[in-house]
């Protein structure tokens, strides 16, 4: 697919631990990239990643659509917004 000239995206929605290899062979062959997060597993993978959209100058989104997955709508409505969960001391990401 990445030989092909006619195509000016991608999108990676591959496990997330193999990430890296397809961003970075798209980014060499030219195309601009939509990615699902994470976009790595470490710090070095994703400093990897990032020269070398900087190099071949590509632009590339990291994201997801969880966001407006009804069941998660509802959920931080009625549980999180609700106060079900209490006074929350810390959040670890």
């Amino acid at each position: 697919m990445l030989k092909e000239k006619d195509l000016d995206v991608v999108i990676i929605a591959t496990p997330d631990h193999w990430h890296a290899l397809p961003m970075i062979a798209a980014c060499e062959a030219g195309m601009d990239i939509y990615c699902q997060k994470p976009i790595g597993v470490d710090v070095v993978e994703c400093q990897a990643m990032l020269a070398a959209a900087r190099k071949h100058k590509r632009v590339v989104q990291i994201g997801t659509q969880r966001r407006s997955t009804p069941h998660l709508i509802e959920a931080r409505e009625n549980i999180i917004k609700a106060g079900k969960l209490g006074k929350i001391g810390l959040v670890e990401i």
